[in-house]
């Protein structure tokens, strides 16, 4: 199963991430509210454990906007496919270098969805290479910073 959803920006995309992504603001002008973007994430990953490719940098946005929503979350297992393959000693860890290292197709880098499937793809090769490295994290890990950003930027919520 995947998820994938356009979700309305506070303010317009800048011409930088239009390049590195390709989104354009044309393509959220009518894209759900992040509140419901959100809320639909909960649903469909209910109960899973989250693999992130820099979860660092990932789970705190994701975290932050639950919290300046309200909206319930569970403590969930977080894995980090950059953190494993710098335990690992992989000489390169960039999701790119790491999907050239192992053969795996990164077309559309920087978009959501072709990001997590290649990222999916490493945990399976990080599994079956590293089984006893593999760095598990709860959600809660992050919570300390998460509090501190949501209620000090209350004006990136959406009305």
């Amino acid at each position: 199963h995947t998820f994938q959803r356009f979700t309305r920006p506070i303010s317009p995309l800048s011409s930088k991430i239009t390049n590195i992504t390709g989104i354009t603001n044309d393509m959220l002008s009518t894209a759900i509210p992040l509140q419901t973007g959100l809320s639909e994430f909960l649903a469909f990953s209910q109960n899973s454990t989250i693999v992130a490719h820099n979860a660092a940098f990932d789970i705190p946005w994701l975290l932050t906007n639950l919290m300046r929503y309200n909206l319930p979350y569970q403590d969930i297992n977080i894995v980090c496919t950059l953190n494993w393959a710098k335990a690992s000693k992989e000489p390169k860890c960039s999701l790119g270098a790491l999907s050239k290292k192992y053969g795996l197709a990164h077309n559309n880098a920087h978009r959501a969805l072709a990001d997590a499937i290649v990222t999916k793809e490493l945990y399976a090769i990080l599994t079956q290479k590293y089984p006893d490295m593999k760095p598990p994290k709860s959600l809660s890990d992050y919570t300390s910073i998460c509090e501190n950003l949501a209620k000090r930027y209350t004006e990136y919520v959406q009305s």
